[in-house]
């Protein structure tokens, strides 16, 4: 339930950071990371990651897009 709730949460915004969803969903931020590993693993979600490579935002693709991983220097 919790994993449909937080694809529900990225899509009504069209992106979300790892540290907005733990607010939202009163989670750790990496119980969130390890939730969201499930959607990872599943494909079409985009996720980018800052340079030490911990994720910090995440955004679904539709059907006509291809999923991308992205270094962010923020």
């Amino acid at each position: 339930m919790i994993l449909l709730a937080l694809k529900a949460y990225i899509e009504e915004r069209q992106s979300a950071s790892v540290s907005e969803l733990a607010r939202h969903f009163a989670l750790s931020e990496d119980g969130v990371r390890a939730m969201m590993q499930v959607w990872e693993e599943r494909g079409g979600l985009s996720v980018e990651y800052d340079s030490d490579g911990r994720v910090t935002r995440y955004r679904f693709v539709g059907a006509e897009e291809i999923p991308v991983a992205m270094l962010s220097d923020r």
